[in-house]
């Protein structure tokens, strides 16, 4: 995603279109005003969809808001909903370009020494022996 490119999102609640939803796109390091802050703050249409386009390169969080007032039970007088999303937009930002051959951590997994054998029980997740 780069600057000049809308992020665009559609909130669906139960498979539904959600309108009318608070839509947050923010910014890593802005702090919102407590009322909706129509700098980052958007509201869904009719078919869920709400977009913004950043001015500036950084790491926006994407959140949406809703409160179901009808939804209530014995200990709860009204059902919150959110859903969160991470977006970096690439702009005024250093880009890295992979890692020092140097460095002990790199992106390749060694190779499992475990072979698993009729009867070892197959595990999810790494081998450790």
């Amino acid at each position: 995603m780069g600057l000049g490119q809308a992020i665009r999102v559609q909130a669906l609640l139960k498979g539904k279109p959600l309108a009318d939803a608070r839509v947050s796109f923010i910014p890593r390091g802005e702090t919102l005003s407590e009322e909706f802050d129509e700098r980052y703050e958007r509201k869904t249409d009719g078919e869920g969809r709400a977009s913004f386009t950043p001015t500036s390169g950084n790491y926006y969080l994407v959140v949406v808001h809703h409160v179901a007032p009808d939804e209530k039970g014995p200990d709860y007088v009204e059902t919150h909903y959110s859903a969160t999303l991470a977006v970096l937009v690439a702009g005024d930002l250093p880009v890295l370009r992979g890692v020092s051959r140097g460095n002990r951590w790199s992106s390749r997994r060694r190779p499992s020494t475990h072979r698993p054998t009729d009867r070892t029980p197959r595990r999810a997740g790494p081998c450790t022996g």
